[in-house]
């Protein structure tokens, strides 16, 4: 039997089941579609490289300006090069302005305590 199969339309079927089980609390939630954007982004900079360690993927993005969506962007770039390379990727912003260079270093994300 295909579990993941089963257990996606429980899911469905039963989504503040799924959800209090997952968190431990009863929710409010509210579905929302399970259809994900497309993109036609494309990385400034991606290469495979080789050293003595083995070989990475460099994904750097050239910016001129402050852009607060930087972060997720970067993981969202992360996520597709990683799924279609499977390689370690090193992504890298380049401010191109002294202005920007202050700019949000880091996306970071975690699960709530639910202890």
């Amino acid at each position: 039997m295909k579990y993941d199969v089963a257990m996606k339309c429980l899911s469905q079927k039963l989504p503040e089941d799924m959800t209090t089980l997952i968190f431990n609390k009863k929710p409010d939630l509210k579905p929302i579609s399970e259809s994900l954007p497309t993109t036609e982004h494309r990385p400034d900079f991606i290469a495979k490289v080789s050293d003595e360690e083995g070989d990475f993927i460099p994904h750097i993005e050239f910016q001129t300006m402050h852009d607060p969506k930087m972060p997720v962007r970067m993981v969202s770039y992360y996520g597709r090069i990683l799924h279609k390379y499977m390689l370690p990727v090193y992504p890298i912003v380049m401010y191109l302005t002294p202005e920007d260079s202050y700019a949000d270093d880091q996306y970071t994300s975690s699960i709530r305590n639910n202890t």
